[in-house]
Parts: C-alpha cells; structure tokens; sequence
C-alpha cells in the first residue's frame, strides 16, 4: 500500500464526518506520515506504511468519540487502573466538532494513529526493576503485550518509545505494586512472586499471556486483547469485548465475560459464569464442585464432563441444536431441552441460536 492509497482508504472510512474536518484529519494524517518518513529514511515509505493501523480502525476510533453521555472522560487514558492525575484542559480545547470528545492530545483516533510512529522520535527505553514484599500487583496499559511467569520475587521489565511525559509510572504502597505502562510502552514482562494473592490488569488492546503463580486470584479486563492463561487453583475473573479467551490448569471459581470472542476453558474444577454475546464456548470439567452456568446468544457451547459424579443438567437452546449422550432432546418450535439428574450441583447451559455439543469422559 502507498501513502496515496492509504490515505484514499482512509477518506472513505472517515465519510461519516463532515467534509470539512474529514479534510482536516487526512492533511493531518499526510503530513505526520511524511514526516516519519523524512526522520527514518532507512525504514522506507513501505515498511512505516505496512507498520500503521488498517484506515478502518483510525475510523472506528473516531465513530466511537460520538454520542450523547460520553463527556467527561477526556485526558483519561483507556486501561488506568491506579488512578490518573491528568485532567480536562481549562481552555476549552478539549470541546471541539460539536458533540465529539477530544483528548488534551486530539480525538483518540489520532492519538492511536501517533502511537504507531513511536519509533520514529526516538530511541527504544527499557525500565527494569525488583520489588520485595508484594501481594497485590495492579496493571493498567494500552497496547502494550504483558507476559507473566512464576519468579522468586516481583520483578518488571518493560520496553517502549516514551518520553518523560508518557514513560510507566510504578507506584508501591505497603505490599500493593501499581503500574501503569502508559500509551507508549510496546512490552512488559512481569515475575510474580510466591507470596503473591491477587493480580489485576485493565488494558486496551495489548495481549496477556502466560502463566499465574499458584492460589492468587486474577482479574483481567480487556477491551480488544487476547487473554491466554495458565491459572493454578486461583479465583479468575476475566471479561473482553472482542478478545479471545484461553485458559488451562486448575481453574478455580470462574467468572467470564466477551462480547464477540471466543473462549476455551480446560481444567475447570469449581463454579463456573461464563456467558457471551457471538463468540463461542469450549469448556472442559475436570471436576464439578458448585454451579456452572454457560451461556451465548449466537455463538456454540461444547462442554466436556467427567463420567463420575456428573452433575444435574439443564441445555435449552432456541434454533440451534443439542447433542447429549443417553439424554432425551425434547423438540418444539421455539426451544430444544434437556434435562438430566444428577448429583447435588447442577450445570446449566443456555443459548439462541447456537448449538450445544455435551461429552462425557470415557
């Protein structure tokens, strides 16, 4: 893709805005691309090109600064969890394009457009540090990937292109770590200690992967990354509005949440909430200990239950259909069932329009 052909995709994303500032924003657009590439000749119009957002996510971005009961949140970055000290500007600029939002910094669409060109205005930086002593871990971010892995002591190491405005902040009180990775940071890599009780994380569109020290709780909140997790024997607490959910290991109580996408449960050994909008439900038992409810509205639910001490079950689907071994599906227009005795906890399925597979352990 050239720089015109960009930026002709762009102009047709952005038809929703008047003509006037559509003009406004692509000129704006067109001069920060010419200037990186004049700071980074080495990189090439190409690669800075193939570097940046799809003209289809800049737009969406820029649709979601409309509507009516969103004032009041500029100057907050998405995914802050500790706390902000940022605020509204007191001249008025952050009020701008009719009912539009505008941040300190310009609308979130070209706030997200700019993180793209990091790299072009200056070197990478590194934070690396160790903390003694601590059992809650708070983590809020913006695009940055998070990985994490069982260590002797809480230790961090995160890579970015942040000047001393935008760089991570880590604040420690008592025995609570909080980090706030900001929108520059492009990494972070987190030990987590054994005493370790309860991590949090809120981002935006960074992925959260790996693996969670045993009986520490975890909740994570996400709005387009992708939640891959080792867990063992910990309370989970996860919701995304279009990530993807993975987890594995010894599940404890579960509760989790997605708008459009698709979550796989192996290892569930407690109680268990888990519902979606479209995306689909894969869930493995290896032991059913309390009530478990899963439910969709489009996407399809399989679940895998241990052969011994199967609990009661409840599947009711609206137009899709049920498979279940030995069980009886009753069938009228409108809604399938079926419903099956078993021990004292009950797991109960629910969905419109997708199908629901149940298979038992040999």
């Amino acid at each position: 893709m050239t720089r015109q052909n960009y930026l002709d995709e762009l102009a047709r994303e952005l038809a929703f805005l008047p003509a006037d500032e559509a003009q406004d924003v692509l000129l704006e657009f067109a001069s920060h691309i010419d200037d990186a590439v004049a700071r980074k000749p080495e990189l090439g119009e190409a690669e800075i090109l193939q570097s940046l957002p799809h003209p289809s996510v800049i737009a969406a971005e820029y649709r979601s600064e409309t509507g009516a009961g969103q004032a009041g949140q500029a100057g907050r970055l998405p995914g802050d969890t500790c706390g902000s000290d940022q605020e509204k500007p007191s001249d008025g600029s952050a009020e701008r394009s009719g009912n539009q939002r505008y941040h300190d910094d310009g609308p979130r669409g070209f706030r997200l457009f700019k993180q793209f060109f990091r790299y072009t205005d200056g070197e990478e930086q590194e934070i690396e540090e160790e903390f003694a002593g601590i059992q809650r871990l708070e983590i809020s971010g913006v695009s940055a990937d998070i990985n994490l892995s069982p260590g002797a002591a809480c230790a961090c190491r995160i890579n970015g292109y942040w000047d001393e405005d935008s760089a991570p902040r880590l604040e420690v009180s008592g025995g609570r770590l909080c980090i706030q990775l900001g929108p520059n940071a492009d990494e972070a890599e987190f030990s987590l200690p054994p005493e370790l009780v309860e991590l949090v994380i809120k981002t935006t569109s960074g992925d959260v992967e790996g693996e969670v020290n045993e009986g520490a709780a975890v909740r994570v909140q996400s709005t387009s990354g992708d939640v891959n997790l080792t867990i063992a024997a910990g309370l989970v607490d996860i919701s995304t509005a279009s990530g993807d959910i993975d987890l594995e290991g010894v599940i404890g109580d579960a509760t989790i949440r997605t708008a459009s996408g698709d979550v796989s449960l192996v290892g569930l050994q407690a109680g268990l909430k888990a519902v979606t909008a479209s995306g689909g439900i894969d869930a493995a038992f290896e032991v059913v200990t309390a009530d478990a409810v899963i439910s969709t509205a489009s996407g399809d639910i399989s679940v895998n239950l241990p052969s011994d001490d199967r609990p009661s079950l409840v599947a009711v689907t609206v137009s899709g259909d049920i498979s279940v071994p030995d069980g009886r599906v009753r069938s009228r227009p409108g809604r399938s069932s079926c419903e099956i005795s078993g021990g004292d906890v009950e797991l109960r399925i629910n969905t419109l329009s997708g199908d629901i597979d149940i298979e038992y352990d040999d």
